[in-house]
């Protein structure tokens, strides 16, 4: 049977336009001779199979020969099948989830988007199915606009979910992340203060709404949020080093350093430079000039990062520990690397004044 001849009976089954006998005229004479026995078989039980039940041996047999042939690549084989399933027991969610899958995996969309809303129409008590469903039907439409039917179809079944069973921060966090990717402020923000509330331990709801804020500017907002995820997980050094990242970009320089030296203390500099340059910039403007040189320096041993902004820094913070050999030494080290540089041959002339003056 050809596949689109398949799909098109699975969306008239799931969709409800399309009968019993026309969907049967669709499949070609070798498919509808193949399945008439099983039907034939399956329809002598059909008045025992009620909606959610487990299915009877014979559809239990049905739906694992489906699976062998998924397993065996033959997905239009196995979408006639569900299809035979369906024409027989077209309210039976176990054959509905396996060709939303199914449709998934050969990447026709319109018919994993019709078995989604199929199974939302037959479980909308379901807070997990609701959630799943609406998850799968926003993922794959991620790119329309947000009143896209099938977009409102994934919001519905999320809020609704959310509705069923409120204290789910999980079930919070994907309406949340749905509505801010969106960019439906108002109720994303609603959603996160009455998950706030309802889960007030959740660290991930609280991180969430951290970096949802972060991407809005609204730092202070940021710095809250963070502060709660801290609270409940107070030895995780990510949510510390971006609370730290906030405090810079306020110029809240010690509290920047009060976050930032604890989370990076056994980090990877290679991999975190941003985060060790803003420690050290904001350690040198508080004035805590040691671990500026501390974050400087495992820079240029970790991540063999040394510009001559960053060389400047450092000399200059050894020259304020007063280590002056060794901001010497690192000076004219600079001038070899860097020497057309007029702020490092300022900084040399510096030196040399200072030397002259305590020789």
């Amino acid at each position: 049977m050809p596949a689109r001849s398949v799909v098109a009976v699975l969306l008239a089954l799931l969709t409800g336009c399309q009968t019993i006998g026309s969907s049967q005229s669709a499949l070609d004479a070798a498919s509808r001779e193949r399945l008439q026995a099983r039907l034939d078989q399956l329809s002598a039980q059909s008045s025992t199979i009620e909606t959610g039940t487990a299915p009877d041996t014979e559809l239990q047999q049905s739906l694992r020969e489906a699976l062998e042939l998924l397993d065996r690549g033959r997905d239009e084989d196995a979408l006639t099948s569900l299809a035979a399933i369906l024409r027989d027991h077209p309210e039976h969610t176990e054959t509905i989830r396996l060709t939303a899958a199914t449709a998934r995996r050969i990447g026709d969309w319109r018919l994993q988007n019709a078995a989604l809303r199929k199974l939302i129409e037959l479980q909308p008590d379901s807070p997990v199915v609701l959630n799943q469903c609406g998850k799968a039907l926003l993922q794959t439409n991620s790119e329309d606009g947000a009143n896209s039917d099938v977009t409102q179809a994934g919001l519905a079944a999320l809020r609704r979910a959310v509705e069923l069973e409120s204290a789910n921060a999980r079930f919070a966090h994907d309406l949340f992340a749905a509505l801010a990717e969106r960019q439906l402020d108002s109720e994303a923000e609603a959603v996160l203060e009455q998950a706030s509330r309802n889960c007030p331990q959740d660290a991930l709801l609280a991180m969430a709404a951290a970096r949802y804020f972060e991407d809005r500017g609204r730092w202070p907002d940021a710095i809250l949020q963070y502060g709660a995820a801290i609270k409940s997980s107070p030895r995780e050094p990510l949510w510390r080093r971006e609370r730290g990242m906030c405090f810079a970009r306020l110029q809240q320089w010690d509290k920047a350093c009060d976050d930032l030296q604890p989370a990076l203390h056994g980090a990877n500099a290679a991999t975190l430079k941003t985060a060790f340059l803003t420690w050290a910039d904001a350690a040198y403007q508080a004035g805590r000039y040691d671990e500026a040189a501390t974050a400087l320096d495992r820079l240029r041993t970790e991540a063999d990062h040394r510009t001559p902004e960053t060389e400047q820094q450092r000399i200059r913070s050894l020259l304020k520990l007063r280590q002056f050999d060794t901001a010497t030494d690192a000076a004219l080290q600079a001038m070899i690397d860097w020497p057309q540089n007029a702020e490092l041959r300022q900084l040399v002339a510096e030196l040399e004044r200072l030397d002259s003056a305590g020789s």
